[in-house]
Formats: C-alpha cells, structure tokens, sequence
C-alpha cells in the first residue's frame, strides 16, 4: 500500500443528536457516514485539482440504486 493510500482519522466534534441522526440516515441509505464523507472529500479534491472555482463538499444522499 502506497503512503498515500493510508487512511488515517480525520476527527472533529459534532453535536450529539446531529450525529445520531446522520448514522440513521446513513444506515437507511445503506451505508455509513465515514463512506460518504471520504467521497465527498475525494470529489472536492478531484474538482480542486481539475480547476474547478470554488468547489464545494457536497453529499450525495439519494441511494444510487434509485437514480
């Protein structure tokens, strides 16, 4: 595994009822909120590199099984 294949923890505080509730919308859409926060982070990085002004984090919440 490359150096830059890693994964290390990214922390940061969250209120605790925020948290509960994304976990539940997460599970509901089969999946977990680390997943669908390192692809959104991936897909900021991706359009920062491609030159992209003033990307933005977004989170695809719609299970892709429906699109």
């Amino acid at each position: 595994m490359a150096v830059e294949d890693k994964h290390v923890l990214l922390g940061f505080m969250i209120d605790q009822q925020h948290k509960r509730r994304f976990n539940a919308a997460m599970q509901l859409e089969g999946t977990t909120a680390s997943v669908r926060l390192r692809e959104a982070i991936a897909q900021f990085l991706d359009e920062l590199d491609a030159g992209v002004k003033n990307p933005q984090i977004k989170l695809d919440l719609q299970d892709k099984k429906s699109k």
